[in-house]
Protein backbone atom coordinates (compact mmCIF):
# COMPACT_ATOMS: atom_id res chain seq x y z
CA UNK A 1 0.00 0.00 0.00
CA UNK A 2 1.24 3.46 -0.93
CA UNK A 3 0.02 6.82 0.34
CA UNK A 4 -0.22 9.80 -1.97
CA UNK A 5 -0.50 13.15 -0.20
CA UNK A 6 -0.74 16.70 -1.52
CA UNK A 7 -2.01 20.02 -0.17
CA UNK A 8 -2.56 23.69 -1.04
CA UNK A 9 -3.41 26.79 0.95
CA UNK A 10 -4.71 30.18 -0.15
CA UNK A 11 -5.19 33.41 1.76
CA UNK A 12 -8.54 34.10 0.06
CA UNK A 13 -9.67 37.38 -1.50
CA UNK A 14 -10.64 39.32 1.63
CA UNK A 15 -7.78 38.70 4.09
CA UNK A 16 -4.17 39.82 4.11
CA UNK A 17 -2.77 37.05 6.34
CA UNK A 18 -3.14 33.29 6.28
CA UNK A 19 -3.95 31.80 9.68
CA UNK A 20 -4.37 28.30 8.22
CA UNK A 21 -1.51 25.83 8.30
CA UNK A 22 -1.08 22.33 6.94
CA UNK A 23 1.44 19.57 7.63
CA UNK A 24 1.90 16.79 5.08
CA UNK A 25 4.29 14.03 6.20
CA UNK A 26 3.89 11.29 3.63
CA UNK A 27 6.74 9.15 4.92
CA UNK A 28 5.06 9.01 8.34
CA UNK A 29 1.51 8.57 7.02
CA UNK A 30 0.41 11.78 8.76
CA UNK A 31 -1.61 14.76 7.48
CA UNK A 32 -2.80 17.69 9.63
CA UNK A 33 -4.87 20.80 8.87
CA UNK A 34 -5.25 23.70 11.33
CA UNK A 35 -7.20 26.97 11.24
CA UNK A 36 -5.88 29.50 13.76
CA UNK A 37 -7.80 32.18 15.60
CA UNK A 38 -6.82 35.22 17.63
CA UNK A 39 -5.95 38.87 17.13
CA UNK A 40 -3.02 40.16 15.07
CA UNK A 41 -0.68 37.25 14.31
CA UNK A 42 -1.89 35.04 17.17
CA UNK A 43 -4.02 32.79 14.97
CA UNK A 44 -1.15 32.12 12.58
CA UNK A 45 1.15 31.46 15.54
CA UNK A 46 -1.33 29.01 17.08
CA UNK A 47 -1.83 26.94 13.91
CA UNK A 48 1.91 26.72 13.27
CA UNK A 49 2.73 25.92 16.87
CA UNK A 50 0.06 23.20 16.86
CA UNK A 51 1.57 21.38 13.89
CA UNK A 52 5.19 21.89 14.98
CA UNK A 53 4.45 20.47 18.44
CA UNK A 54 2.26 17.65 17.12
CA UNK A 55 4.87 16.65 14.55
CA UNK A 56 7.71 16.65 17.07
CA UNK A 57 5.84 14.72 19.74
CA UNK A 58 4.45 12.23 17.21
CA UNK A 59 7.94 11.38 15.96
CA UNK A 60 10.24 11.69 18.93
CA UNK A 61 8.27 11.05 22.10
CA UNK A 62 8.57 7.60 23.66
CA UNK A 63 5.48 5.41 22.96
CA UNK A 64 5.27 4.59 26.67
CA UNK A 65 4.91 8.31 27.43
CA UNK A 66 2.14 8.64 24.88
CA UNK A 67 0.38 5.72 26.57
CA UNK A 68 0.59 7.54 29.92
CA UNK A 69 -1.03 10.63 28.42
CA UNK A 70 -3.77 8.60 26.72
CA UNK A 71 -4.67 6.01 29.35
CA UNK A 72 -8.34 6.37 28.41
CA UNK A 73 -7.58 4.77 25.06
CA UNK A 74 -6.15 1.66 26.69
CA UNK A 75 -9.33 1.15 28.64
CA UNK A 76 -11.32 1.39 25.38
CA UNK A 77 -9.01 -0.94 23.45
CA UNK A 78 -7.91 1.89 21.12
CA UNK A 79 -4.16 1.82 21.82
CA UNK A 80 -3.41 2.29 18.12
CA UNK A 81 -4.36 5.96 18.48
CA UNK A 82 -2.23 6.83 21.52
CA UNK A 83 0.55 8.57 19.52
CA UNK A 84 -1.85 10.88 17.71
CA UNK A 85 -4.05 11.66 20.72
CA UNK A 86 -1.05 12.19 23.02
CA UNK A 87 0.56 14.54 20.50
CA UNK A 88 -2.61 16.62 20.12
CA UNK A 89 -3.04 16.92 23.88
CA UNK A 90 0.54 18.15 24.22
CA UNK A 91 -0.04 20.60 21.35
CA UNK A 92 -3.08 21.96 23.17
CA UNK A 93 -1.11 22.39 26.37
CA UNK A 94 1.81 24.07 24.61
CA UNK A 95 -0.44 26.60 22.86
CA UNK A 96 -2.28 27.32 26.11
CA UNK A 97 0.98 27.85 28.00
CA UNK A 98 2.32 30.19 25.30
CA UNK A 99 -0.87 32.27 25.42
CA UNK A 100 -0.34 32.78 29.15
CA UNK A 101 3.34 33.66 28.79
CA UNK A 102 2.95 36.27 26.01
CA UNK A 103 0.22 38.93 26.45
CA UNK A 104 0.01 39.51 22.69
CA UNK A 105 -1.01 35.87 22.21
CA UNK A 106 -3.73 35.81 24.86
CA UNK A 107 -6.77 33.90 23.67
CA UNK A 108 -5.09 32.33 20.66
CA UNK A 109 -6.33 28.94 19.54
CA UNK A 110 -6.66 26.70 16.53
CA UNK A 111 -8.76 23.92 15.10
CA UNK A 112 -7.05 20.64 14.25
CA UNK A 113 -8.07 17.80 11.98
CA UNK A 114 -5.43 15.08 11.78
CA UNK A 115 -5.32 11.83 9.83
CA UNK A 116 -2.74 9.08 10.18
CA UNK A 117 -2.65 5.72 8.39
CA UNK A 118 -1.12 2.81 10.34
CA UNK A 119 -1.18 -0.83 9.20
CA UNK A 120 -4.19 -0.33 6.95
CA UNK A 121 -6.08 1.61 9.62
CA UNK A 122 -7.12 5.27 9.41
CA UNK A 123 -7.06 7.22 12.67
CA UNK A 124 -8.76 10.62 12.71
CA UNK A 125 -8.49 13.06 15.61
CA UNK A 126 -10.53 16.25 15.42
CA UNK A 127 -11.15 19.47 17.37
CA UNK A 128 -13.01 22.47 15.91
CA UNK A 129 -14.72 23.04 12.58
CA UNK A 130 -12.11 21.98 10.04
CA UNK A 131 -13.35 18.81 8.37
CA UNK A 132 -12.29 15.44 6.99
CA UNK A 133 -14.25 13.72 4.24
CA UNK A 134 -13.81 10.24 2.80
CA UNK A 135 -14.57 9.31 -0.83
CA UNK A 136 -15.25 5.60 -1.35
CA UNK A 137 -17.17 3.75 -4.06
CA UNK A 138 -18.33 7.04 -5.62
CA UNK A 139 -19.78 8.19 -2.31
CA UNK A 140 -18.68 11.07 -0.08
CA UNK A 141 -18.97 10.94 3.71
CA UNK A 142 -18.12 13.57 6.32
CA UNK A 143 -16.13 11.83 9.07
CA UNK A 144 -15.94 14.77 11.50
CA UNK A 145 -18.53 16.78 13.36
CA UNK A 146 -18.24 20.58 13.51
CA UNK A 147 -17.68 21.87 17.03
CA UNK A 148 -19.66 25.09 16.53
CA UNK A 149 -22.52 26.79 18.28
CA UNK A 150 -24.72 26.64 15.18
CA UNK A 151 -24.11 22.91 14.77
CA UNK A 152 -25.03 22.28 18.40
CA UNK A 153 -28.29 24.17 17.83
CA UNK A 154 -28.99 21.97 14.83
CA UNK A 155 -28.29 18.82 16.84
CA UNK A 156 -30.56 20.08 19.63
CA UNK A 157 -33.22 20.76 16.96
CA UNK A 158 -33.39 24.41 17.86
CA UNK A 159 -32.50 25.29 14.26
CA UNK A 160 -33.09 23.52 10.97
CA UNK A 161 -30.57 23.51 8.11
CA UNK A 162 -32.19 26.43 6.29
CA UNK A 163 -32.31 28.55 9.46
CA UNK A 164 -28.71 27.63 10.24
CA UNK A 165 -27.50 29.13 6.94
CA UNK A 166 -28.88 32.52 8.02
CA UNK A 167 -27.63 32.25 11.62
CA UNK A 168 -25.57 35.35 12.47
CA UNK A 169 -22.88 33.68 14.59
CA UNK A 170 -21.72 31.03 12.12
CA UNK A 171 -18.08 31.36 13.20
CA UNK A 172 -18.48 30.73 16.93
CA UNK A 173 -16.69 27.47 17.70
CA UNK A 174 -17.19 25.58 20.93
CA UNK A 175 -13.97 23.59 20.96
CA UNK A 176 -10.38 24.40 19.90
CA UNK A 177 -6.78 23.79 20.89
CA UNK A 178 -5.25 26.32 23.27
CA UNK A 179 -8.39 27.75 24.83
CA UNK A 180 -8.00 25.76 28.06
CA UNK A 181 -5.48 23.50 29.79
CA UNK A 182 -7.26 20.36 28.58
CA UNK A 183 -9.32 19.48 25.53
CA UNK A 184 -12.01 17.06 24.34
CA UNK A 185 -11.06 15.21 21.16
CA UNK A 186 -13.28 13.37 18.69
CA UNK A 187 -11.63 10.15 17.56
CA UNK A 188 -12.55 7.97 14.58
CA UNK A 189 -10.87 4.67 13.70
CA UNK A 190 -11.67 2.69 10.57
CA UNK A 191 -10.06 0.29 8.10
CA UNK A 192 -8.92 1.74 4.80
CA UNK A 193 -9.69 0.25 1.39
CA UNK A 194 -7.87 0.43 -1.90
CA UNK A 195 -8.96 3.55 -3.75
CA UNK A 196 -10.05 5.48 -0.63
CA UNK A 197 -9.51 9.23 -0.83
CA UNK A 198 -9.54 11.54 2.21
CA UNK A 199 -10.06 15.30 1.98
CA UNK A 200 -8.93 17.53 4.88
CA UNK A 201 -10.05 21.16 4.72
CA UNK A 202 -10.61 24.32 6.73
CA UNK A 203 -13.96 26.09 6.90
CA UNK A 204 -12.88 28.57 4.22
CA UNK A 205 -13.80 25.81 1.78
CA UNK A 206 -16.94 24.46 3.44
CA UNK A 207 -18.45 27.92 4.03
CA UNK A 208 -18.11 28.66 0.32
CA UNK A 209 -19.05 25.31 -1.22
CA UNK A 210 -21.74 22.76 -0.48
CA UNK A 211 -20.90 19.08 -0.07
CA UNK A 212 -22.35 18.39 -3.51
CA UNK A 213 -20.12 21.01 -5.11
CA UNK A 214 -17.04 19.60 -3.35
CA UNK A 215 -17.94 16.07 -4.46
CA UNK A 216 -18.46 17.17 -8.08
CA UNK A 217 -15.06 18.89 -8.21
CA UNK A 218 -13.22 15.96 -6.61
CA UNK A 219 -14.71 13.39 -9.01
CA UNK A 220 -14.22 15.68 -12.01
CA UNK A 221 -10.48 15.89 -11.21
CA UNK A 222 -10.06 12.39 -9.79
CA UNK A 223 -7.07 11.65 -12.03
CA UNK A 224 -5.15 14.79 -11.06
CA UNK A 225 -5.05 15.70 -7.37
CA UNK A 226 -3.16 18.97 -7.93
CA UNK A 227 -5.88 20.13 -10.31
CA UNK A 228 -8.54 19.05 -7.83
CA UNK A 229 -7.05 21.18 -5.04
CA UNK A 230 -6.65 24.22 -7.26
CA UNK A 231 -10.16 23.78 -8.65
CA UNK A 232 -11.58 23.71 -5.11
CA UNK A 233 -9.67 26.84 -4.07
CA UNK A 234 -10.52 28.80 -7.23
CA UNK A 235 -14.22 27.95 -6.97
CA UNK A 236 -14.35 28.81 -3.26
CA UNK A 237 -12.66 32.16 -3.92
CA UNK A 238 -15.04 32.90 -6.77
CA UNK A 239 -18.16 32.12 -4.69
CA UNK A 240 -16.96 33.60 -1.37
CA UNK A 241 -13.24 34.01 -0.59
CA UNK A 242 -13.89 35.71 2.75
CA UNK A 243 -11.62 33.30 4.64
CA UNK A 244 -8.34 31.44 4.22
CA UNK A 245 -8.74 28.15 2.35
CA UNK A 246 -6.61 25.06 2.97
CA UNK A 247 -7.18 21.67 1.38
CA UNK A 248 -5.25 18.40 1.51
CA UNK A 249 -5.80 15.03 -0.16
CA UNK A 250 -4.63 11.62 1.06
CA UNK A 251 -5.09 8.73 -1.37
CA UNK A 252 -4.75 5.00 -0.67
CA UNK A 253 -2.93 3.51 -3.64
CA UNK A 254 -3.01 -0.30 -3.55
CA UNK A 255 -4.46 -2.74 -1.05
CA UNK A 256 -3.18 -2.61 2.56
CA UNK A 257 -0.41 -5.14 3.22
CA UNK A 258 -1.53 -5.64 6.80
CA UNK A 259 -4.79 -4.96 8.55
CA UNK A 260 -5.24 -4.81 12.30
CA UNK A 261 -8.50 -6.08 13.75
CA UNK A 262 -9.88 -2.71 14.87
CA UNK A 263 -13.60 -2.37 14.33
CA UNK A 264 -14.78 0.99 13.01
CA UNK A 265 -15.52 3.25 15.97
CA UNK A 266 -16.20 6.88 16.81
CA UNK A 267 -15.78 8.23 20.33
CA UNK A 268 -15.42 11.57 22.05
CA UNK A 269 -12.52 11.51 24.50
CA UNK A 270 -13.13 13.49 27.65
CA UNK A 271 -10.75 16.25 28.66
CA UNK A 272 -7.76 15.03 30.66
CA UNK A 273 -7.97 14.86 34.44
CA UNK A 274 -5.68 16.82 36.76
CA UNK A 275 -3.12 14.01 37.02
CA UNK A 276 -2.67 13.77 33.26
CA UNK A 277 -2.62 17.56 33.00
CA UNK A 278 0.34 17.80 35.39
CA UNK A 279 2.11 15.02 33.48
CA UNK A 280 1.72 16.93 30.23
CA UNK A 281 3.34 19.99 31.79
CA UNK A 282 6.33 17.94 32.95
CA UNK A 283 6.75 16.36 29.52
CA UNK A 284 6.68 19.73 27.74
CA UNK A 285 9.21 21.25 30.12
CA UNK A 286 11.49 18.24 29.73
CA UNK A 287 11.35 18.19 25.94
CA UNK A 288 11.80 21.94 25.52
CA UNK A 289 14.67 21.91 28.04
CA UNK A 290 16.33 19.04 26.21
CA UNK A 291 16.17 20.92 22.92
CA UNK A 292 17.46 24.12 24.55
CA UNK A 293 20.45 22.17 25.85
CA UNK A 294 21.20 20.91 22.34
CA UNK A 295 21.01 24.43 20.98
CA UNK A 296 23.33 25.72 23.71
CA UNK A 297 25.95 23.15 22.74
CA UNK A 298 25.70 24.19 19.11
CA UNK A 299 26.08 27.87 20.04
CA UNK A 300 29.15 27.05 22.16
CA UNK A 301 30.57 25.20 19.15
CA UNK A 302 30.08 28.29 17.01
CA UNK A 303 31.80 30.42 19.67
CA UNK A 304 34.80 28.07 19.67
CA UNK A 305 35.02 28.39 15.90
CA UNK A 306 35.06 32.16 16.16
CA UNK A 307 37.94 31.96 18.63
CA UNK A 308 40.02 29.79 16.30
CA UNK A 309 40.96 32.23 13.52
CA UNK A 310 42.83 29.67 11.43
CA UNK A 311 39.92 27.25 11.33
CA UNK A 312 37.42 30.04 10.74
CA UNK A 313 39.53 31.41 7.87
CA UNK A 314 39.66 27.97 6.27
CA UNK A 315 35.89 27.68 6.40
CA UNK A 316 35.43 31.17 4.91
CA UNK A 317 37.90 30.50 2.10
CA UNK A 318 36.26 27.17 1.34
CA UNK A 319 32.87 28.89 1.22
CA UNK A 320 34.20 31.51 -1.22
CA UNK A 321 35.70 28.78 -3.41
CA UNK A 322 32.44 26.87 -3.55
CA UNK A 323 30.48 30.03 -4.30
CA UNK A 324 32.85 30.90 -7.17
CA UNK A 325 32.27 27.44 -8.63
CA UNK A 326 28.55 28.04 -8.28
CA UNK A 327 28.86 31.41 -10.07
CA UNK A 328 30.70 29.76 -12.95
CA UNK A 329 27.99 27.10 -13.26
CA UNK A 330 25.27 29.73 -13.13
CA UNK A 331 26.97 31.74 -15.91
CA UNK A 332 27.09 28.64 -18.13
CA UNK A 333 23.36 28.24 -17.68
CA UNK A 334 22.37 31.91 -18.06
CA UNK A 335 20.42 31.15 -21.27
CA UNK A 336 18.15 28.65 -19.55
CA UNK A 337 14.41 29.55 -19.59
CA UNK A 338 13.23 31.55 -16.63
CA UNK A 339 10.85 28.77 -15.69
CA UNK A 340 13.82 26.57 -14.87
CA UNK A 341 14.79 29.03 -12.14
CA UNK A 342 11.45 28.84 -10.29
CA UNK A 343 11.35 28.58 -6.53
CA UNK A 344 11.83 24.92 -5.47
CA UNK A 345 9.27 24.76 -2.69
CA UNK A 346 5.60 24.39 -1.80
CA UNK A 347 3.48 27.33 -0.59
CA UNK A 348 4.87 28.79 2.66
CA UNK A 349 1.90 27.45 4.59
CA UNK A 350 2.45 23.88 3.38
CA UNK A 351 5.14 21.75 4.92
CA UNK A 352 7.33 20.43 2.04
CA UNK A 353 7.02 16.70 1.54
CA UNK A 354 10.63 15.73 2.19
CA UNK A 355 11.80 18.60 4.40
CA UNK A 356 11.53 17.09 7.86
CA UNK A 357 12.50 19.45 10.65
CA UNK A 358 14.88 17.75 13.09
CA UNK A 359 14.51 17.60 16.86
CA UNK A 360 15.33 21.23 17.55
CA UNK A 361 13.50 23.78 19.67
CA UNK A 362 9.86 23.80 18.65
CA UNK A 363 9.91 27.57 18.17
CA UNK A 364 12.68 27.12 15.59
CA UNK A 365 10.50 24.68 13.69
CA UNK A 366 7.72 27.24 13.52
CA UNK A 367 9.99 30.02 12.31
CA UNK A 368 11.38 27.68 9.66
CA UNK A 369 7.86 26.93 8.43
CA UNK A 370 7.14 30.66 8.18
CA UNK A 371 10.40 31.70 6.54
CA UNK A 372 11.34 28.65 4.44
CA UNK A 373 11.22 30.39 1.08
CA UNK A 374 14.07 29.52 -1.25
CA UNK A 375 15.32 32.65 -3.09
CA UNK A 376 15.31 32.55 -6.88
CA UNK A 377 18.85 32.24 -8.24
CA UNK A 378 17.77 34.40 -11.20
CA UNK A 379 16.93 37.23 -8.80
CA UNK A 380 20.31 36.98 -7.11
CA UNK A 381 22.11 36.93 -10.47
CA UNK A 382 20.07 39.61 -12.23
CA UNK A 383 21.24 43.01 -10.97
CA UNK A 384 24.25 44.89 -12.26
CA UNK A 385 27.26 44.01 -10.09
CA UNK A 386 30.13 46.49 -9.54
CA UNK A 387 32.93 45.58 -11.92
CA UNK A 388 30.74 43.71 -14.44
CA UNK A 389 30.09 44.90 -17.99
CA UNK A 390 26.49 43.72 -18.27
CA UNK A 391 23.86 42.55 -15.76
CA UNK A 392 24.62 38.97 -14.81
CA UNK A 393 27.93 38.87 -16.70
CA UNK A 394 31.11 37.42 -15.09
CA UNK A 395 32.46 40.23 -12.86
CA UNK A 396 35.98 41.50 -13.18
CA UNK A 397 36.45 41.71 -9.41
CA UNK A 398 35.37 38.14 -8.57
CA UNK A 399 36.21 38.33 -4.88
CA UNK A 400 34.18 41.53 -4.35
CA UNK A 401 31.30 40.07 -6.37
CA UNK A 402 31.38 36.86 -4.31
CA UNK A 403 31.24 38.82 -1.06
CA UNK A 404 28.32 40.89 -2.35
CA UNK A 405 26.47 37.77 -3.43
CA UNK A 406 27.20 36.11 -0.11
CA UNK A 407 25.68 39.06 1.76
CA UNK A 408 22.68 39.02 -0.57
CA UNK A 409 22.21 35.30 0.00
CA UNK A 410 22.59 35.66 3.77
CA UNK A 411 19.79 38.23 3.81
CA UNK A 412 17.58 35.55 2.29
CA UNK A 413 18.65 32.93 4.82
CA UNK A 414 16.43 34.01 7.69
CA UNK A 415 16.30 31.03 10.05
CA UNK A 416 18.05 28.87 7.45
CA UNK A 417 21.54 27.84 6.47
CA UNK A 418 22.86 26.50 3.20
CA UNK A 419 25.28 23.61 2.65
CA UNK A 420 27.43 23.03 -0.43
CA UNK A 421 28.86 19.57 -1.08
CA UNK A 422 32.51 18.83 -1.82
CA UNK A 423 34.57 15.65 -1.80
CA UNK A 424 32.80 13.54 -4.42
CA UNK A 425 35.11 11.52 -6.66
CA UNK A 426 32.97 11.13 -9.79
CA UNK A 427 30.02 12.95 -11.28
CA UNK A 428 28.09 9.67 -11.43
CA UNK A 429 28.06 9.81 -7.63
CA UNK A 430 25.63 12.70 -8.06
CA UNK A 431 23.71 11.26 -10.98
CA UNK A 432 22.93 7.84 -9.53
CA UNK A 433 22.51 8.50 -5.83
CA UNK A 434 20.00 9.73 -3.27
CA UNK A 435 20.59 12.28 -0.51
CA UNK A 436 19.52 11.36 3.03
CA UNK A 437 19.14 13.87 5.85
CA UNK A 438 18.80 12.39 9.33
CA UNK A 439 18.03 9.03 7.70
CA UNK A 440 15.16 10.49 5.66
CA UNK A 441 15.14 10.62 1.85
CA UNK A 442 15.58 14.25 0.71
CA UNK A 443 15.80 13.74 -3.04
CA UNK A 444 18.28 12.95 -5.79
CA UNK A 445 21.76 14.16 -4.92
CA UNK A 446 22.09 15.78 -8.36
CA UNK A 447 19.30 18.22 -7.47
CA UNK A 448 21.55 19.81 -4.85
CA UNK A 449 24.94 19.56 -6.58
CA UNK A 450 24.90 23.23 -7.68
CA UNK A 451 22.27 25.05 -5.67
CA UNK A 452 23.22 23.46 -2.38
CA UNK A 453 20.87 22.34 0.37
CA UNK A 454 18.91 24.78 2.54
CA UNK A 455 18.06 23.63 6.06
CA UNK A 456 16.58 25.19 9.21
CA UNK A 457 18.91 25.55 12.22
CA UNK A 458 19.72 22.22 13.80
CA UNK A 459 22.07 19.23 13.91
CA UNK A 460 22.20 16.97 10.86
CA UNK A 461 23.63 13.66 9.73
CA UNK A 462 23.83 13.66 5.94
CA UNK A 463 24.65 10.70 3.72
CA UNK A 464 24.59 9.74 0.06
CA UNK A 465 23.29 6.28 -0.80
CA UNK A 466 22.88 4.23 -3.95
CA UNK A 467 19.65 2.64 -5.17
CA UNK A 468 20.23 -0.34 -2.85
CA UNK A 469 20.42 1.98 0.18
CA UNK A 470 24.16 1.35 0.54
CA UNK A 471 25.98 4.36 2.02
CA UNK A 472 28.51 5.76 -0.48
CA UNK A 473 29.47 8.90 1.39
CA UNK A 474 28.61 10.28 4.78
CA UNK A 475 29.41 13.37 6.79
CA UNK A 476 30.18 14.04 10.41
CA UNK A 477 27.33 15.56 12.43
CA UNK A 478 26.77 19.06 11.09
CA UNK A 479 25.52 22.08 13.01
CA UNK A 480 23.51 24.62 11.01
CA UNK A 481 22.89 28.10 12.38
CA UNK A 482 20.71 30.81 10.88
CA UNK A 483 22.55 32.49 7.98
CA UNK A 484 25.26 29.81 7.66
CA UNK A 485 26.84 29.34 4.24
CA UNK A 486 29.22 26.43 4.51
CA UNK A 487 30.72 23.56 2.53
CA UNK A 488 30.84 20.05 3.93
CA UNK A 489 33.25 17.37 2.84
CA UNK A 490 31.97 13.83 2.48
CA UNK A 491 33.95 10.80 3.55
CA UNK A 492 34.03 7.79 1.25
CA UNK A 493 32.71 4.67 2.94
Amino acid sequence: MKLIMTAKSDVGVARSTNEDFCGIFEEDGLAVVCDGMGGHQAGAKASRLAIATLRYMYLFLNPATHAQIATDLSSNGLQIATRLVGSIRLSNRNIYNKSLQEPSLKGMGTTVSALTIIDGTAIIAHVGDSRIYRFRNNKMEQLTEDHTWVNELIQDRELNRDEARKFEKQNVITRALGLSRTVKIDLTIESVMEGDLYLLCTDGLTKALSDEEIKRIIFFNKNNFEHALQHLIDTANMKDGSDNITVALVAIDGAPLTQRSYAASRVTLKAEDEKISRLEDRILKRELSRQDNHRSRWERGAHILINRPGRAAAVILSSILVLLIGLFSATRQKNMPAAAESVAQAAPTITPQHQNAPAEVIEHQIEWQLENIVPRRAELDSGRIPGSKTPGAPPENKLMSTLLRTRSLQRNLTNQGIIYFIGFEKMKDFDRSVLYVNNKIWGKTSEFSERGLKLPPGMYQISVRDSSNVVLYDSAEISIQSGDIKPIEFRRR
